[in-house]
């Protein structure tokens, strides 16, 4: 006998397991003793072999003989740990088929009938200290649980449910510092069930990420199949609940029967005698519902917290018949982790007593379960109602009825609507609606859920309609009064009323000014009805971005570009949550070393697709209205033609040249509107050979993103929020899009052999021109390789990053468009605008929006009660004062005629007991207090002078700068 195998002996003569290995035959017994002395491949490979050709009885004995030496191997789990298990520590071994499975943790349920029992009774304990509000005493419990039966998935989630306790208010320090072990060993499964639990975190945003949690195979199958337990315990099918039990018999035998439990709809198990009695004690154990409600209150955030934590209460049958429920619709039915059956169908609707539209919003019981406390919170909340709407539209559909004012009041009864509908069956049920505006309704929680094109046209022209039949085009109007019949309506059509989508209703929009008027309406009323200064400050950015635009005009600005606060908006309503919760995920899962993450690159390529393609502010608006509409074909053809032309008028318009130079002409147009007609578009099925791809799929774009993630990674690490990250993500998109600009600017050099095509003139007969023109052709000739060249290079400027992609202004265009604005109230108000441009200063970001509103009060006061056509004189400065940095503004304007200076002071004057704070609203916009509120709104602006002489009124603020 070879020293390896005695060994082996030895160790199973220690353990006492020579009788159990007699039980087997000899050709067992040495593939069990192959599996202690091969390397680990080949061993597992035998005990695989071994776990589907043994019996179970047979199975079991090998298994004890495995499991007693992990001083070679973990191969196999202790039914009972003596830790948490939160990762991926033991070798996934092959699939049993269902009923071994099965019959495999029966026996394991007989065999360990004892320790279960135990381990059931003092969980049934421990429910009783939670429910009576005992906390320090459950804590102590679940030590004593801890310490006798071991560690399970099942505590974990009771220990984190207490932490989250409010009235909680000692948490015990044991428990605690196990919990952040655990979260610094494997994050995935422990942080992403605190933030399961945790009431501030986005429920279904959490949940998308942990159920879409890239599958590795058998590497992290385990973590994935045991992190979906608080969000989704159901399995889709026998094979699903095979794979989940496997994972959860990992984590304990008690986790396996639980998980077992729940989706015992998929189980014939009369013939499992152990788990049908381990089944019934767990049930015993569970507190009843309405001592489970009762922990969260009852009001109307009691229901949501409640189910978002009701996975602690996974032994009750009623909470897993609730979650069954919530789990499948209150969720995007099209889920590939769910499969809606008509078993699933079947079981939810015997569970559900409402049945129509009307007793939905009635006080009758929504569900077929007795519980007081359920009731009541389901009253006053929004999930269940939420996912019973779902249900009944979804089976339904057409055969549903419903009217338009039980439509508005389930607006505001339920909730995330636009994220858990099925767009099949609301379509189904568009045509049965009495009125166009519960279509309306409908088609606008189609179009937020919907990514398709036609669904987007469809709202929009049903919008237009009501707006031309009742509202006189006025969407505010519209908007308005929906938000008197539902808050939830209201809202969700000011989020889809971008820009984007404004500009597209042609009917009663009709300017492109009436576009961002009408999104400048739309977030003033969002702020005013929330109260959130967040919409305001939005509102008054888009009006000055639009007074200096109109000032600007487009002539000045060529090269290709993106409006980024209006990019940063749309990042902010569309990306920044989702992109939360997607990181949450990734550092729970240890995975923020993971550059190639699919869900970041999926994001990263909506933003670069939107940063492209957005018709409002992505490089698409700019392309086309700025160089494809305009500068494009003026500034490669007509400019020069029209030098030419005119250099060479009498030499073109000889007769030997004539023909040939209008025939050169009309190639260089052709060749020119081929550029124009078919390169100058983003890429599209229609634009087949436009410039630039919005997508990622060219490999020269990878590093780019790589870059992009490993950078939005190390600011996540840091910072610990997704702050700062959208400007990242801004560069990103230039850095990516200048892949396909680099090969346009090629292009477009490679275009001025086609483009000049002289050999058209080379045909010309020289015989019949004298000397002189043959001089001047040659001339010619080289004017046009010089202009084309010319026009070229200053053509690939135009198609790159600009140098600054923030938003800015210089002081004298800020001045303009201040002027511009109150002119539009007061049409013969006509100072004088130029500016010496060599002083000019540059504003960027916030400081230009203050000076804005400054020199907006000023002058609309001077147009307003100054003198008809008088002087308004103005001045700025750059000063040091006490080792400040300070621009410094002046402005003199005269009075009127009939007014004295002493009355003028009284009305600029500011009293002690004026309410600054509120100035901005209680006080037209030509009130002077607004001044002093923008002190307390910035410290570093001040309000110098306010004061009147000799007949001027003289108005004097600075800013301070840094160095």
């Amino acid at each position: 006998m070879n020293p390896s195998s005695q060994q082996v002996l030895n160790n199973l003569y220690k353990k006492n397991l020579i009788p159990k290995l007699k039980k087997l035959n000899i050709e067992t017994r040495n593939k069990v003793r192959a599996i202690y002395t091969s390397d680990d491949a080949d061993s597992i490979k035998v005990f695989n072999k071994l776990r589907l050709s043994l019996p179970i009885n047979k199975l079991l004995d090998v298994e004890d003989a495995v499991s007693a030496l992990h001083d070679k191997f973990d191969i196999l789990p202790d039914k009972f740990p003596s830790s948490f298990q939160t990762k991926n520590e033991y070798t996934r071994l092959v699939e049993l088929p269902f009923d071994k499975q099965l019959e495999l943790i029966d026996c394991l349920a007989r065999k360990h009938s004892k320790t279960l029992d135990g381990y059931i009774s003092a969980i049934a304990q421990l429910n009783q200290r939670i429910v009576s509000k005992e906390f320090s005493e459950a804590n102590k419990e679940i030590k004593i649980i801890l310490d006798k039966y071991g560690f399970s998935h099942c505590l974990l989630r009771k220990i984190i449910f207490l932490g989250e306790m409010p009235e909680n208010n000692q948490p015990d320090n044991y428990l605690s510092d196990l919990i952040n072990e655990n979260v610094s060993n494997s994050k995935v499964v422990v942080a992403s069930l605190i933030h399961c639990y945790q009431d501030e975190q986005d429920y279904l945003g959490i949940k998308r990420s942990i159920m879409g949690l890239p599958d590795r195979g058998d590497s992290n199958k385990f973590t994935r199949d045991i992190s979906r337990t608080p969000f989704h315990p159901h399995a889709k099918d026998q094979k699903n609940l095979n794979e989940i039990i496997q994972s959860n018999l990992q984590s304990s035998l008690l986790d396996a029967l639980i998980i077992i439990k729940v989706n015992i709809r998929l189980i014939g198990t009369k013939k499992y005698k152990n788990i049908n009695k381990v089944l019934a004690d767990l049930e015993s154990a569970a507190p009843t519902l309405d001592e489970i409600v009762n922990l969260h209150g009852d009001d109307e955030d009691s229901e949501y917290i409640f189910i978002k934590q009701s996975s602690a209460w996974l032994e009750s049958e009623n909470v897993v018949n609730l979650k069954f429920l919530i789990d499948h619709f209150y969720d995007s039915p099209d889920s590939e982790y769910h499969s809606l059956t008509p078993e699933v169908l079947g079981r939810i609707e015997n569970y559900i007593t409402c049945k129509c539209g009307s007793c939905l919003l009635s006080d009758n019981k929504l569900l077929n379960v007795q519980s007081k406390n359920l009731h009541s919170v389901q009253l006053k909340g929004t999930i269940t109602r939420t996912a019973v709407f779902n249900f009944l539209t979804y089976t339904r559909e057409s055969a549903l009825n419903i009217t338009e004012e039980q439509l508005f009041l389930l607006m505001n009864r339920t909730s995330s609507l636009d994220r858990t509908i099925d767009i099949k069956s609301m379509k189904s049920l568009l045509p049965m609606l009495p009125t166009q505006e519960a279509k309306l309704i409908i088609r606008l929680l189609i179009a937020k859920k919907s990514r398709n094109e036609v669904d987007q046209i469809a709202l929009k022209s049903l919008t237009e309609k009501i707006l031309k039949s009742r509202y006189d085009g006025n969407l505010i109007s519209f908007i308005n009064d929906l938000s008197k019949r539902s808050d939830a309506l209201a809202i969700y059509l000011y989020e889809t009323c971008n820009e984007d989508f404004i500009a597209r209703m042609t009917r009663v929009i009709k300017t492109t000014k009436k576009i961002t008027e009408t999104r400048a309406a739309l977030h003033t009323w969002r702020g005013e009805y929330s109260g959130e200064k967040l919409y305001l400050d939005r509102a008054r950015n888009l009006k000055i971005n639009s007074q200096i635009n109109e000032i600007r005009g487009e002539i000045d600005d060529n090269r290709i570009y993106v409006e980024i606060t209006r990019f940063s908006e749309w990042f902010g309503d569309n990306i920044s949550s989702q992109l939360g919760s997607i990181l949450i995920v990734m550092d729970s899962n240890d995975d923020l070393s993971q550059f190639d993450d699919p869900q970041l690159i999926d994001l990263i390529e909506n933003c670069f697709y939107e940063f492209c393609t957005n018709s409002f502010f992505g490089i698409a608006s700019y392309l086309g209205r700025r160089i494809r509409h305009g500068t494009f074909r003026g500034h490669l053809y007509s400019s020069v033609i029209n030098n030419v032309e005119k250099k060479y008028f009498d030499l073109i318009n000889t007769p030997q040249l004539e023909a040939k130079w209008t025939e050169w002409k009309s190639e260089y147009e052709k060749q020119v509107l081929n550029i124009i007609d078919n390169k100058l578009y983003i890429h599209s099925p229609q634009k087949k050979l436009g410039l630039l791809y919005p997508n990622l799929r060219d490999p020269a774009k990878r590093p780019v993103v790589k870059k992009c993630i490993s950078t939005i990674i190390e600011h996540f690490k840091i910072s610990g929020n997704v702050f700062g990250i959208e400007p990242i993500i801004i560069e990103s998109c230039w850095r990516i899009a200048e892949v396909d600009l680099k090969r346009f600017n090629s292009y477009i050099k490679n275009q001025k052999p086609n483009l000049t095509n002289v050999q058209i003139l080379n045909n010309t007969n020289l015989l019949n021109l004298n000397n002189n023109s043959q001089r001047q052709l040659k001339e010619l000739e080289r004017e046009i390789f010089s202009l084309i060249s010319e026009k070229l290079n200053v053509i690939c400027t135009w198609f790159k990053k600009p140098q600054s992609a923030s938003p800015k202004a210089s002081l004298s265009l800020l001045y303009k468009a201040v002027v511009s604005e109150v002119q539009q109230t007061f049409d013969n108000f006509n100072p004088d605008t130029d500016f010496d441009e060599r002083d000019d200063i540059d504003l960027y970001g916030g400081v230009y929006h203050l000076f804005y509103d400054a020199l907006y009060v000023i002058i609309f006061n001077a147009a307003k009660h100054g003198k008809y056509q008088g002087n308004l004189i103005r001045s700025f400065e750059i000063i040091e004062v006490d080792k400040k940095r300070l621009l410094y503004f002046k402005i003199k304007s005269e009075i009127k005629e009939s007014s004295n200076e002493c009355g003028v002071l009284k009305q600029l004057t500011v009293l002690p007991n004026d309410n600054l704070e509120n100035a901005q609203v209680t006080e037209n916009r030509s009130g002077i207090r607004k001044l002093y509120n923008l002190e307390i709104l910035d410290k570093k602006f001040k309000v110098e002078t306010i004061g009147c002489e000799n007949r001027h009124v003289i108005t004097e603020f600075s800013y301070e700068l840094g160095y």
